[in-house]
């Protein structure tokens, strides 16, 4: 389930780069629960200040250069997205099981948190494709708001689960019976019907955006590894990349699942579209100013850090 929270991208150049310098991994947060990447201890957040600095040393190598957020999808339920004075946006892919299990829920927790609604916090969630591309589509992702459907590694992981009796069903978010009853046939069992859900602008790749995409990780990672080691490596990746997706890679993000805290910083009223497209998707484009990037985060992150940069960002 593992290889589905991180992205090709540091698959391929991992192994360069924290070579020629140490650097924390994005799975410094997992498994719920924040882990000090210095000293390699895991230990509840003490204040919102230390819960900022571990996510920030967590965070994908990209955010030092990300300055403002690409949002561009095809809002597929309860769109367009709105974007708050803070909006916070999850971005998942179908086909993946730690998604489903540490990022989504709390997602929908947040989204159902009427005190931080009253604050102007908003929420969204967009599916995006990076790898196995079969499962990760639009129709796919209709299929999971509709009924639940889960496909490929997310499927097999809840036939586990459900396999599991209480342990199973408590790791899988399912509390209620009709939760269980859901789990039992491999469903999802939590309620998403209240999110707002985007579908990203996922098109195959073509020489032009690959080349784009060669020199935007060439630039993201320069000067952590030699630039004969580095551009080999790039290359791979790059050559593996059968289609683009919008928001996934202009953000620069490094896997799924991916979290983006915003703050409006004015001249808009949308996060900046890609290709023409604003907050709504395709439509409706919004000023590129309108929204930076507080902090990005590939990895699993707990609700109390996420409500800390909430504060911090007040």
């Amino acid at each position: 389930w593992q290889r589905h929270t991180r992205a090709a991208t540091i698959r391929a150049l991992i192994v360069c780069v924290r070579s020629a310098k140490k650097l924390p991994c994005p799975r410094a947060l997992s498994a719920g629960r924040a882990r000090d990447v210095r000293g390699g201890s895991a230990h509840p957040a003490r204040s919102a200040r230390s819960d900022r600095r571990r996510l920030t040393s967590a965070s994908t190598p990209a955010m030092a250069a990300t300055k403002r957020f690409v949002l561009d999808a095809e809002w597929v339920q309860n769109g367009p997205y709105v974007p708050g004075e803070v909006s916070i946006v999850l971005t998942f892919q179908v086909n993946c099981p730690g998604c489903f299990l540490h990022a989504l829920p709390v997602l929908v927790a947040l989204n159902d948190d009427a005190a931080l609604r009253a604050q102007g916090v908003t929420f969204a969630a967009v599916a995006t494709a990076f790898e196995d591309y079969e499962y990760n589509t639009a129709d796919n992702l209709a299929a999971l708001l509709r009924d639940g459907t889960t496909v490929g590694e997310t499927r097999k992981m809840y036939l586990q689960l459900s396999r599991g009796g209480e342990e199973g069903a408590k790791a899988a978010h399912a509390t209620t019976a009709a939760q269980r009853a859901a789990l039992a046939h491999a469903t999802c069992p939590l309620d998403l019907s209240r999110l707002v859900v985007g579908m990203d602008k996922v098109a195959p790749a073509t020489d032009a955006s690959r080349a784009a995409m060669t020199e935007r990780l060439l630039a993201q990672l320069r000067g952590r590894a030699p630039p004969e080691v580095l551009r080999a490596h790039v290359e791979e990746h790059v050559a593996s990349r059968t289609h683009t997706a919008t928001t996934f890679d202009s953000n620069n993000m490094g896997g799924t699942p991916t979290w983006a805290v915003l703050h409006r910083t004015g001249g808009g009223s949308g996060a900046s579209g890609g290709g023409g497209g604003g907050a709504g998707g395709g439509g409706g484009g919004s000023e590129a100013s309108a929204y930076a990037v507080v902090e990005q985060v590939t990895g699993h992150v707990r609700s109390e850090q996420l409500r800390a940069l909430i504060a911090l960002d007040a």
